[in-house]
């Protein structure tokens, strides 16, 4: 018999010897880069005669909402993030990191995700950001699990609410 053969009859045993370790951080890695292809860099605004139509999707979307808005607009806006909960919070630690480091440290970040909302506005963008902050508000509010924020519930004008001027 020559080695070849034996080679190739061997071959089956050491895949049954040597079977492979499989990775321990697989659905996490996928996980992971699922989410983070989803993520856009920043809000899609797009401004009518007679609405504004927001998409974002973000671990803090609405923090990347309201800056966007500020950018755009010129407006000063206070904004602070609720007190978030055990299932707000998830395992961000990049798969490169886990890697290198299967027992280190874990890194961890706000849920976030996806968000939409069409705010209806009377004939032209106010330059007023009261006008638009409220709707705002309360459109994301409807999309957390149907509760209020009770930290972020009510726009108030002056130096410590959203309508800061």
């Amino acid at each position: 018999m020559s080695s070849r053969a034996i080679f190739l009859l061997l071959l089956p045993f050491t895949l049954l010897v040597f079977p492979q370790t499989p990775d321990p951080n697989a659905a996490h890695t996928k996980e992971w880069t699922e989410r983070h292809a989803h993520y856009l860099s920043e809000p899609k605004i797009k401004e009518t005669d007679s609405s504004l139509e927001i998409t974002a999707n973000d671990p803090r979307r609405l923090e990347s909402i309201l800056d966007a808005l500020a950018r755009r607009h010129g407006w000063h806006i206070n904004y602070e993030d609720p007190r978030y909960g055990k299932v707000d919070i998830l395992d961000d630690t990049a798969p490169s990191w886990l890697k290198e480091h299967p027992n280190g440290p874990r890194a961890y970040m706000v849920a976030g995700g996806a968000f939409y909302a069409k705010i209806p506005v009377d004939g032209y963008f106010p330059d007023d950001p009261m006008q638009v902050l409220p709707a705002l508000i309360e459109a994301y509010n409807r999309s957390v699990s149907g509760t209020v924020r009770p930290d972020i519930d009510e726009c108030a004008e002056g130096p410590s609410g959203l309508g800061d001027s």
